[in-house]
């Protein structure tokens, strides 16, 4: 069944609602999927079985771990019960992706040593959980070699009717279990449903088994890449967040593999190419701990800050393939913190330097091979012998063998290469994408070094002896300051190296003289003139307006409907209203909205709109005072009173008082009676653009 518009709308909205736990979203999507025809439950044999390439984030199963997972359940019991959560996709039918799967799986079986069972060309799936319980089932159909003696038989191999006495187990090899198969359709509509499914399952069983840290570094490389092709700042925190479940002990120390996946990995290289792989062939179940992972992530582990991403890589690689009798807990010991400090110890600078020099030499060698397994067995075993052999610890390995230098071990080592290379084909190196993931080149190079450490920036301010400076140039040689001085001028420049030692950031600006014209024009008397004039335009104003201080022996104030009303017979021309206002700054020089009541004054020359003031609130006689003002020009209502049939009575009209001051006041254009309403006409604003206010009669 083809993946409607429907089903496809229905399900990326799920996918996308981050918000929601990762299993509950995984079961939503299931849900969907099986209602949509797209997935179905059935009862599969484990020989219809391969992984799928994205599970534990393509780090698939491990042969070790496959018969470590069955000798726990061989001394437990099998309980099909606990295979409820089987999760598996149908093979592609695209040719490229379905070789690539193929291919995957011939891998695992290749680096397995025979400890997984070989393909068949009958398999039909690809399983995203209970990968690891699945192939030793397929192992146990197929009599592998095993390296757990309580599994083994004289042959040393598992034997189908010895292990076949537990009636579960019994049952898996002859029928199989229920598991819900997704079709490959729905894969190809949804790439993120493996990956989804795969840590939904291990979320859920996070509180019974341990969480790897090279599966969640391949998931947070997964995510950090995605946020690099997207443009983002990679945020270490929530990275390690989203991959690893909450209330594990990895969850503690997380943060810790997303940074050295982000400054010591080579852009990841050294994870996908070499950690993964190699870790896989020595089982692939054992975790470093926070320990000795807060010292393989920190800048601060070798002399002078040093990166030594090589030195860093062989101690992880050499711990991953710790001998059984230093596995503690699950936890690998061969190299406790001790070690590190050691490293950083002057005694030891020669040696370490020397060592890194020599792993960077023989990984570029190796680099050129990779994906080999022959390669990566190589370069992981002249890891080891270097990391022990400079700590003085050849004999706890697992060859037990010493070396008497790094020369030696390098030596040892190209002539393995080069067997290597003459078996291979050249491979095409698959480049990584990510300019914010470091690079082995950044690693050695001392300004990206010192930016890891202060912030180096152009135009930036720094306070070296004492004295600020900006940096207007840098290299990886050499760093161009210029004084931040207001009267002394001096450049210099420093060495790269030295940038963390020499500088500290600083967010103080720099010392400026203020140009001459700017300290005239922001002085006082320039910057508040117009602060005078308008100031200076109100009191005059006010006077004005005092002049008429007779005016309430001709109107009053209805208070409540905020109306004016004569209070005496006036004749035409016989009562002017001049406009005022209770503050300076109610004097504007932009016209204000025409719909709402302003007056009009001319200063100086200067044209100035007048606002209303606050109008006359009554107070309660007690606690609440009166406020606002009874200026009778903005008591006259504007337009037609409703109902009404007589004319409007006021008009305004221009007031000139002086040779530069012009007031437009309202003045009663007829004669009015006792208890008249004083209203005036509101124009259009047509007209009042084009028809001037009448010259007031004196």
């Amino acid at each position: 069944m083809d993946v409607t518009p429907e089903l496809q709308k229905a399900v990326q909205a799920v996918l996308d609602d981050t918000s929601v736990p990762l299993l509950s979203r995984w079961q939503r999507v299931a849900d969907k999927l099986v209602e949509g025809g797209l997935a179905w439950r059935a009862k599969l044999q484990a020989s219809s079985m391969l992984v799928h390439n994205h599970n534990r984030g393509g780090l698939g199963v491990s042969g070790h771990g496959c018969h470590l997972k069955g000798e726990a359940l061989a001394k437990s019991g099998f309980d099909m019960k606990f295979l409820h959560s089987a999760v598996c996709f149908e093979i592609s039918h695209e040719p490229s992706r379905l070789a690539e799967q193929l291919e995957f799986n011939r891998k695992l079986v290749e680096q397995a040593s025979g400890l997984l069972a070989p393909l068949q060309g009958a398999e039909r799936y690809l399983s995203v959980s209970c990968g690891h319980t699945t192939q030793f089932v397929k192992a146990v159909l197929c009599s592998c070699q095993t390296p757990v003696l309580s599994l083994a038989d004289q042959t040393g191999r598992l034997n189908r009717e010895a292990l076949g006495r537990d009636s579960h187990l019994n049952e898996m090899l002859s029928e199989g279990w229920t598991w819900l198969v997704i079709s490959s359709r729905a894969e190809s509509a949804f790439p993120q449903l493996p990956s989804l499914a795969e840590k939904a399952m291990n979320s859920s069983n996070s509180a019974f088994t341990a969480t790897m840290e090279v599966e969640s570094m391949l998931h947070m490389q997964e995510i950090m890449q995605k946020q690099i092709a997207e443009g983002k700042e990679i945020d270490v925190e929530a990275v390690a967040s989203e991959v690893v479940p909450v209330g594990t002990t990895l969850m503690q120390y997380s943060p810790f593999l997303c940074r050295w996946l982000e400054k010591f990995s080579d852009g990841g290289k050294f994870l996908t190419q070499f950690l993964s792989p190699f870790s896989r062939e020595h089982g692939g179940n054992c975790n470093l701990g926070e320990d000795f992972w807060a010292m393989a992530a920190g800048r601060g582990t070798f002399a002078g800050n040093a990166a030594m991403p090589m030195v860093r890589l062989a101690m992880l690689a050499t711990n991953y393939a710790a001998p059984g009798h230093k596995m503690v807990d699950g936890y690998a010991k061969l190299i406790v913190q001790a070690d590190w400090t050691k490293m950083k110890s002057a005694k030891f600078q020669p040696k370490v330097n020397e060592m890194e020099q020599q792993l960077y030499e023989c990984w570029r060698v190796a680099e050129k091979e990779l994906p080999s397994l022959d390669s990566v067995r190589t370069f992981g075993k002249c890891c080891i012998r270097m990391a022990l052999h400079v700590l003085q610890k050849e004999k706890m390995g697992r060859e037990a063998k010493t070396y008497k230098s790094l020369a030696e071990i390098r030596a040892l080592f190209n002539d393995q290469m080069a067997g290597v290379a003459a078996a291979l084909s050249p491979l095409q190196q698959k480049k990584n994408a990510g300019a914010s993931v470091a690079s082995l080149s950044e690693n050695y190079d001392p300004l990206y070094q010192a930016m890891q450490q202060i912030k180096l920036e152009l135009g930036m301010n720094y306070i070296m002896e004492d004295r600020m400076w900006k940096l207007v140039a840098m290299s990886s040689a050499t760093l161009s300051l210029e004084l931040c001085d207001l009267f002394e001028a001096e450049s210099r420049d420093i060495p790269t190296v030295k940038a963390v030692k020499l500088l500290k950031a600083t967010k103080q600006s720099a010392p400026e003289l203020l140009p001459a014209t700017i300290c005239k024009n922001r002085d006082v008397q320039h910057l508040f003139a117009m602060e005078a004039m308008q100031a200076a335009a109100w009191v005059y104003l006010l006077k004005q307006a005092e002049k008429y201080d007779k005016l309430w022996n001709y109107i009053c104030l209805d208070g409540t409907g905020k109306k004016a009303y004569t209070s005496v017979k006036i004749p035409k021309g016989g009562l002017m209203l001049v406009p005022s206002t209770d503050s300076p700054h109610k004097l504007v020089q932009k016209e204000p909205d025409k719909k709402k009541p302003y007056g009009f004054f001319k200063f100086g020359g200067t044209d100035f709109y007048i606002l209303p003031p606050a109008i006359y609130r009554k107070g309660d006689g007690l606690a609440k005072p009166d406020t606002g003002s009874t200026c009778a020009y903005w008591w006259v209502q504007r337009g037609q009173t409703a109902g009404s049939q007589d004319p409007c009575c006021m008009e305004e009209h221009e007031w000139q008082v002086g040779k530069n001051n012009m007031i437009v006041v309202l003045q009663n254009s007829v004669p009015m009676e006792k208890h008249t309403l004083l209203t005036m006409e509101v124009e259009e604003e047509e007209e009042q653009n084009s028809r001037p206010a009448k010259k007031a009669k004196k």
